[in-house]
This record gives C-alpha cells, sequence and structure tokens, in this order.
C-alpha cells in the first residue's frame, strides 16, 4: 500500500509539475483549452489561490475509475490537482491517501513555494460543476480547503 501511495504521489506531482507554465505559449497541450476553471484555496485558513484558470483538463487515469482533474493555475507555476472526484452530486469521498487526494504545487504558503499533499479529508460534489474539498497533510501542518468550478467537472459523470 505504501508502494502504491508513494508511485500515486509520484504520478500527481510530474502531472502538476508538467501541467503548468508560467508563459502562455508553452501551456501543456493536453490542457489547453479545455476549460476555465474557478479556485479558491485556502491553506491554514489563508486564502493562497482565488483565480481563474483558463487552462483546466482532466483525466480518469487510463481508465481505473479515478476521476483527476489538473489546474494550471498560471500564478507563477502554481498548479492544483483533485484525484477521486466524486461521480453524483451531493456525494463525499474520503481522501485515503492514495486513490483519492488533492495535491498543491508551487503555491506559496508562509512566503515559500510549497508541494503540500493531503493524506485525509474529504472531496464533495457540491454541484454538476462544483467540488470542495478539505484535507489535511500528512505532518498534520496543513489544512488544505476550497473549492473548484468548472464546465470540466461535468464531464465526469
Amino acid at each position: 500500500m505504501k508502494t502504491l501511495s508513494k508511485l500515486f504521489l509520484a504520478l500527481m506531482i510530474i502531472s502538476a509539475m508538467f501541467g503548468c507554465n508560467k508563459d502562455e505559449d508553452e501551456v501543456n497541450p493536453e490542457l489547453a483549452g479545455l476549460g476555465k476553471a474557478k479556485c479558491f484555496i485556502q491553506v491554514n485558513g489563508k486564502t493562497v489561490i482565488d483565480a481563474t484558470s483558463n487552462h483546466a483538463g482532466r483525466d480518469e487515469s487510463e481508465g481505473d475509475g479515478r476521476n483527476i482533474a489538473v489546474i494550471n493555475l498560471n500564478n507563477d507555476g502554481a498548479s492544483f490537482s483533485i484525484s477521486g472526484i466524486p461521480v453524483k452530486v451531493g456525494s463525499s469521498v474520503e481522501i485515503d491517501g492514495f486513490d483519492v487526494g488533492l495535491l498543491t504545487s508551487k503555491i506559496k504558503v508562509d512566503g515559500q513555494k510549497q508541494t503540500l499533499y493531503s493524506e485525509t479529508g474529504t472531496i464533495t460534489r457540491t454541484s454538476a460543476d462544483k467540488v470542495s474539498f478539505n484535507g489535511l497533510t500528512k505532518d498534520k501542518k496543513h489544512t488544505i480547503t476550497g473549492y473548484v468550478q468548472s464546465d470540466m467537472i461535468k464531464q465526469i459523470n
């Protein structure tokens, strides 16, 4: 299980790193043109992202049922990924640190760019186009809360 968790984390980090580009001309072609996403993210109760991205994409992780959204936030290379988005509006899934999780990459927290990965928490499908989340990192030092709203989420059904 730990090996699989590490593999999943590595895949999420790679997706986030290659899906983020500061320069509009260098946007990952797999994400370009797929849609906009409104992102509101707080870490430890402080707003770190309140922006709209023009580069939001999704991946069904090679058909294994894990719905993954990757959002290039165009904020100094910052990105955000959600894995395990619930299909049904009103339903929630528990973050397990493996199949279901949150990942921030290069998001400025306390003056430093950090990559944070949730180990526990909840992801909730609040509407056809919106997902809210509340996660806690493994070291229990950071809470990650907020929402993502996008037509891209409507494709997860």
